[in-house]
């Protein structure tokens, strides 16, 4: 097959129409098609493939003939109008291309650059799987908006990531200088003769935990406050009002307020930072104790009539000390890959599976997070990201704080004042002067602390429709996110019922630049729960489903699981709201739904991690999405299938099958030792007592679990990453109870007519079909009804049995797995195999000890033993 590519393409020839190569964009966007085409056959073809751009197709090209007469074995791109029709008249739109390949010419037309980049992408693919380029392929995007969202904050931080730190952040806010003087707290590799994690104050060397001082740092000569929120910062000492005084008994840091009573502790955020902030004190005995424990060692050297600095262990990460130093963007030695580089692989990532947008912040944007709209950092960061991202025809989208008029420049956020709309219309007049090819925000309000509408008493229509004003004229739109819980009366309800109960009745009442943006399921991106019952409901209102790449709640990247079957299922369900075959796919797709606008949004798994996804098989999540978002109807088989062969060319086809296998069963096995039968959310980490679909039990005892008992605390934690293996990772079945609702009588949610109601939320026959044991779906069997723990689920198995038996298949298969993978040895490259071969090694162990932990919980109830429940040794 190289012989036949060899002969097929010699030269990349690019050209345009006049009115293309006059516009500055779509000429940057050529040069890119031309650049990516001439790099990448290189490499294919195994010889040096040369590029010519961009001349014009107005004069050097008949626009009905495949190619240029006199340039025989050239791959010819041709751009412009007289492209948007393909050759067997199908309307290519702004995104579509058409490949030919007909007596051994090769061509890509397109109507755009952008389509003509997917069309190089796209027939690049075809080599990579060593497959026949198609005579004749015609294709466009069937969803509008396909965007990667980044959940990664402005210190490099990233919430919910498991495969390294950002791959942006924080160097797009000031790349390519160093960056500004360190005022930001955050753990370090212990170094005591580092000033910047020598600290002073008379509470810290007091041992009577009474008395009281500003902390200072060193290396920045300013003292520590909680003014500018998490995660804590250093201030000009005169400006410092916080005092704060050394508990030596719980070694904890803690605020005082003028009557010197306690209220916040100096605390490592999820245990392993590595930035520092302040929350609420936790009592010694809480699990989250250790976070806040800190060990003050005042150092041998300090010179006479010096102050008496010392440094800030943390007893949740021993050997690491609190420092201003942020250890982002590298640290360790690491070598040093520069950003734009960075920056350039990520937009080819994205662009090459089909994605138009990227959402360059995390959703939770207030805080510290709000300098994103600050002049200063906007004229950074879009002169940092704005020309790659153009290059490459990706919209770039920031997430928003609802409250940012307030927090920037002390103005009301009140979406219904004047001043607010007037402060956003100027701050999106002045991004779109900076970044022309700024597509609008992502919003998070209402919801987890993040203020909005409701704060002023507003709809969220209201709140939604403010952004919409602002960004109508420039053709912007809003991604308004619909996890929304917590609020008013509607706050009281159980947590899955909230988002419909609050959106339904504003079906209507938002813009037609407002796209209301829900997450594939009701709970928080589990691996089973049903979909979400807006979806079909809302009739008159631009939507997007929301999934995640990141595995929140489906392994850390740490276990092989493949999303896009579950993707899939969610876009082939079918709600009936519109009669058989009302599905998500047509809801989404299909023009006559009436939407202005519609898409897909997929939270990001990147991180600096040399493979960006933790884990090899992650990346095909990522290429998934991409093409699922391109076209819906496609199956995972044949997405999973592209991408094992362009991931392993040189093993064959044996080496493809085994992966396949992987990616085919990675959802099924960790479901199996996990969460079987729709149980879900019981992972450390959770919501504990918000939104419950348990009844509220009032027992005697302190604990948090059934009957008031107290929980063992989840088995460890894993820190080969920045999160992997802690975050909503382990297992806590007790805990978490009251969302799976396991007692001594049964375990499952009775989300029934009878019970919660959420079942209502959806069409009548889906209603009917949930409310019905036996026609409930078993894979979602203990979402929608409480069984007691005898209950037949098959013809001789009580309940309990038949999780047990899922629980030790699952564990027995997933080795089995390993050891297909291990047999690849010598197939696959010795760094991939390794690290896929450790994964293995990893979710192994953990499987089983998450397995016995839960069977043991479960038979604890089965068996009905007294309190207190005993885990077992692991």
């Amino acid at each position: 097959m190289l012989t036949k590519y060899q002969q097929l393409i010699q030269a990349v020839k690019v050209s345009g129409t006049s009115a293309v190569l006059q516009t500055e964009g779509e000429f940057a966007r050529l040069e890119t098609c031309a650049g990516e085409l001439a790099s990448s056959l290189s490499s294919l073809l195994s010889r040096k493939i040369e590029s010519e751009c961009c001349g014009t197709s107005d004069s050097d090209y008949n626009l009905n003939s495949n190619s240029n007469s006199n340039s025989k074995n050239s791959l010819h791109v041709n751009v412009g109008e007289p492209f948007s029709v393909s050759s067997t008249g199908r309307d290519l739109g702004a995104e579509g291309f058409e490949i030919k390949n007909a007596q051994g010419e090769v061509s890509i037309s397109a109507k755009s650059a952008d389509g003509a980049l997917y069309g190089a992408f796209r027939l690049l693919s075809y080599l990579q799987q060593n497959l026949d380029i198609p005579p004749t392929l015609e294709s466009s995007p069937s969803l509008e908006l396909r965007v990667w969202d980044l959940w990664d904050t402005l210190s490099g931080d990233v919430t919910r990531g498991y495969s390294g730190t950002s791959i942006i952040w924080p160097d797009a806010l000031w790349y390519p200088s160093n960056g500004p003087a360190p005022v930001q707290t955050f753990l370090q590799p212990c170094d005591p003769t580092d000033a910047y994690q020598q600290w002073s104050g008379a509470a810290l060397t007091a041992s009577d935990s009474v008395t009281s001082s500003r902390v200072k740092n060193k290396g920045s000569g300013m003292c520590v406050s909680d003014q500018g929120g998490n995660p804590l910062e250093v201030y000009p000492c005169g400006d410092v009002s916080v005092d704060f005084v050394f508990n030596a008994t719980s070694s904890q840091v803690t605020k005082i307020d003028e009557d010197g009573v306690g209220v916040s502790c100096f605390d490592v955020n999820h245990a392993i930072g590595p930035d520092v902030g302040m929350y609420g004190c936790h009592a010694m005995g809480d699990r989250d104790y250790p976070n806040q424990k800190f060990e003050f060692t005042q150092l041998a050297n300090n010179n006479a009539g010096d102050e008496d600095w010392g440094v800030l262990e943390s007893a949740s990460s021993p050997n690491w000390c609190v420092s201003l130093k942020n250890a982002y963007p590298d640290i360790n030695n690491e070598p040093r890959v520069d950003f734009l580089q960075r920056l350039a692989a990520l937009a080819r990532f994205l662009k090459s599976a089909g994605m138009n947008g990227i959402a360059m912040n995390d959703v939770n944007a207030c805080g510290r997070n709000s300098i994103l709209l600050e002049s200063e950092t906007l004229r950074n960061v879009t002169k940092n990201i704005g020309p790659t991202f153009e290059r490459y025809g990706l919209k770039t989208y920031f997430s928003a704080c609802f409250a940012s008029p307030t927090v920037i420049d002390n103005v009301t956020s009140d979406p219904n004042s004047d001043e607010a709309l007037e402060w956003w219309s100027d701050k999106v007049g002045e991004i779109y002067g900076l970044m022309p090819a700024f597509g609008g925000f992502v919003v998070k309000a209402d919801s987890e602390g993040n203020q909005g509408p409701q704060t002023y008493n507003r709809t969220e229509a209201e709140g939604a429709n403010m952004f919409g004003k602002v960004l109508e004229k420039w053709g912007g739109v809003v991604m308004w996110r619909a996890f929304v819980y917590g609020n008013g009366d509607i706050g009281d309800e159980e947590l899955v019922r909230q988002a419909y109960d609050t959106f339904i009745p504003l079906d209507g009442l938002f813009m037609d630049n407002v796209v209301l943006q829900v997450k594939n399921g009701p709970m928080d991106f589990q691996i089973r729960e049903p979909l979400h019952p807006l979806f079909g409901a809302m009739k008159k209102t631009n939507m997007m489903m929301e999934v995640q790449a990141a595995q929140e709640y489906t392994g850390n990247q740490i276990h092989a699981v493949s999303l896009v079957g579950m993707w899939e299922e969610y876009l082939s369900f079918d709600t009936k709201h519109d009669g058989e075959g009302s599905t998500i796919a047509k809801l989404l797709v299909d023009s006559e739904n009436k939407m202005q606008h519609s898409g897909m949004a997929c939270v990001s798994n990147f991180g600096k991690f040399g493979n960006w996804t933790g884990h090899v098989m992650a990346a095909s999540n990522v290429y998934g999405f991409g093409r699922l978002s391109w076209d819906p109807s496609l199956s995972a088989e044949e997405i999973n299938r592209e991408w094992a062969r362009m991931t392993f060319p040189k093993g064959g086809e044996g080496v493809v099958r085994v992966v396949e296998n992987i990616l085919k069963r990675g959802r099924e096995l960790y479901e199996g030792y996990t969460s079987p039968l729709g149980i879900g959310f019981i992972v450390f980490g959770g919501y504990v007592g918000e939104g419950r679909c348990s009844p509220a039990y009032d027992f005697e005892g302190a604990g948090v679990g059934p009957y008031g008992q107290d929980c063992p605390v989840s088995p460890g934690r894993r820190k080969l990453d920045a999160h992997g293996g802690l975050d909503h990772y382990w297992v806590d079945p007790c805990v978490n109870y009251g969302f799976n609702n396991n007692t001594y009588d049964g375990i499952g949610c009775d989300r029934t007519s009878a019970g919660t109601k959420y079942a209502e939320q959806y069409s009548a026959s889906n209603a009917a079909m949930w409310n019905n044991v036996s026609t409930c779906p078993k894979e979602l069997l203990l979402w929608f009804h409480n069984l007691e723990w005898d209950f037949e689920v098959e013809e001789g198995v009580k309940l309990f049995d038949y999780i047990n038996k899922t629980h030790v298949k699952a564990v027995e298969e997933l080795g089995e797995l390993a050891k297909e993978w291990d047999g690849l040895e010598g197939l696959v490259d010795g760094e991939r195999f390794k690290g896929v071969q450790g994964r293995f090694l990893q979710s192994m162990h953990d499987a089983g000890v998450m397995s016995r932990k839960i069977m043991s919980y479960y038979e604890y109830l089965f068996e009905k033993m007294p309190p207190p429940y005993v885990p077992p040794d692991y």
